[in-house]
């Protein structure tokens, strides 16, 4: 388990990313642990004040609901991510320095883990992930994908 201090916990305004990169399965690992070390996947806690009343349109007559949080200032659950495996493509053009195939070229096929986890956080954080995740990828051009996500 990563035991640093860049992860961090939610608090309503703590902005959810998801990233999905595709990476050889030869480097997952490699890549994982520096996303990890700079704090992704890092799984916000729920807010402590969920309830359903307000938005119960179903006639029911459950009670509110609420969650019980001991500590909000750590986080419950680092090290997050899920990884499926399948089979990627490409094809280097001569302009390309590739890690695997040659410049120039045929088309390569590559068993590659498709990565995904959070990125709790600001601007900063992601930029921080990117960095981390392009320094420890194998490939010239990484294909990485940040989306902006609503946290319920």
């Amino acid at each position: 388990m990563n035991n640093n201090n860049n992860n961090t916990s939610n608090t309503s305004n703590t902005q959810l990313y998801q990233l999905t990169f595709y990476v050889p399965q030869t480097h997952t690992k490699q890549c994982i642990d520096a996303l990890f070390s700079v704090g992704a996947g890092t799984w916000p806690n729920p807010n402590p004040d969920v309830s359903d009343d307000a938005d119960d349109k179903s006639g029911s007559t459950s009670e509110a609901v609420s969650l019980t949080v001991v500590d909000q200032s750590q986080p419950k659950y680092i090290n997050t991510c899920f990884v499926s495996s399948g089979t990627g493509q490409f094809q280097p053009t001569a302009a390309a320095n590739p890690h695997i195939g040659t410049a120039g070229g045929q088309v390569e096929y590559v068993q590659e883990d498709r990565v995904e986890m959070v990125i709790s956080g600001g601007k900063g954080k992601v930029e921080r992930t990117v960095r981390a995740l392009k320094s420890a990828h194998p490939y010239e051009v990484v294909a990485f994908f940040v989306a902006k996500s609503e946290f319920y």
